[in-house]
């Protein structure tokens, strides 16, 4: 699945009070069986796990943008806390279930410097 952010300036990056493109995406999931399950994310790039926060992709290359990361939310904007199982209950089989989150800009350290973006997420979800 890929989640397109919009571009955002290094102004608006900055500005602590500025929306940071936040985009709403889900995932997904069903099984037949009913059972309970758990939803883990994880990042080989993570920068700060309890703030859901992960690097970008080929960070040291050239034309890599600087400074930046993504942060991972719920849908209720607290952040998703990486490398932790969420419980998503007991699934019913009839329908498709979905967890909502989003992804955002984030400001990470030191100058901020434009270039791409792009970054990577795992998800693995355990039924029970």
């Amino acid at each position: 699945m890929t989640v397109p952010l919009d571009p955002i300036s290094t102004a608006e990056l900055r500005n602590p009070n500025v929306n940071k493109k936040r985009k709403e995406f889900a995932i997904h999931y069903w099984c037949a069986d009913n059972p309970n399950a758990t939803l883990k994310l994880s990042s080989q790039n993570t920068i700060n796990a309890s703030q859901g926060i992960i690097g970008l992709t080929n960070a040291n290359h050239h034309g890599v943008a600087k400074g930046v990361g993504i942060q991972l939310l719920h849908s209720n904007g607290n952040p998703v806390d990486l490398n932790q199982k969420i419980s998503l209950g007991k699934i019913d089989s009839t329908s498709w279930r979905k967890f909502n989150m989003a992804a955002q800009y984030i400001h990470t350290s030191g100058s901020i410097i434009p270039g791409t973006t792009n970054a990577t997420l795992t998800y693995e979800l355990e039924y029970n």
